[in-house]
C-alpha cells in the first residue's frame, strides 16, 4: 500500500500521514517538496527567493568619492572617509563606526554584516592583528 501510494522522495512516514489526512477529508500539499516542512512567513515580510527580509527598516550602502555611505529609509544618513587600502587601523576605525551607527537605528545583523561587505567588497580588510601587513 505505501509503495504504491508514494511519491519520488516521500518517505513511508510523509505517504501515512498523507492516505491518513486525506481519509479524513483534510488535504495535504506533500507533493515530495519540503514546503509543508517550512514555516510560512510573516505576513508583512517580503520575501526574496530563499531570503526573506527580516529589517523593518531599510539601509543601503555605498561608496560615493571616496567615501563609505550608510542611510536608512527613514533619514539617517552617515559617512566615513575612506583610508588608504593598508592604513588597517583606519580601516578597523571606520568599520566600528558603521557598526555602531547600524546598531544606534535598530538595524539588524544582516545590516551589520552589509555594511562589513560595502567595505570588503571594494579592498578595505582588516588583518587579524591592525599592524600587521600580508605580503
Amino acid at each position: 500500500m505505501i509503495v504504491q501510494n508514494g511519491k519520488f522522495g516521500e518517505t513511508a512516514d510523509d505517504v501515512l500521514f498523507r492516505l491518513l489526512n486525506q481519509s479524513c477529508g483534510r488535504e495535504t500539499d506533500t507533493g515530495g517538496s519540503n514546503a509543508s516542512k517550512n514555516p510560512p512567513a510573516k505576513d508583512d515580510a517580503h520575501q526574496y527567493g530563499w531570503k526573506e527580509r527580516r529589517a523593518a527598516v531599510r539601509m543601503t550602502q555605498n561608496v560615493d568619492h571616496g567615501e563609505l555611505v550608510l542611510r536608512f529609509e527613514t533619514g539617517q544618513t552617515e559617512k566615513w572617509k575612506l583610508p588608504a587600502k593598508d592604513d588597517f587601523k583606519e580601516i578597523r576605525r571606520v568599520r566600528n563606526a558603521a557598526i555602531a551607527f547600524v546598531k544606534k537605528n535598530s538595524g539588524t545583523i544582516g545590516q551589520e554584516r552589509a555594511a562589513i561587505r560595502a567595505l570588503t567588497s571594494r579592498g578595505y580588510h582588516v588583518t587579524s592583528r591592525s599592524n600587521e601587513i600580508f605580503v
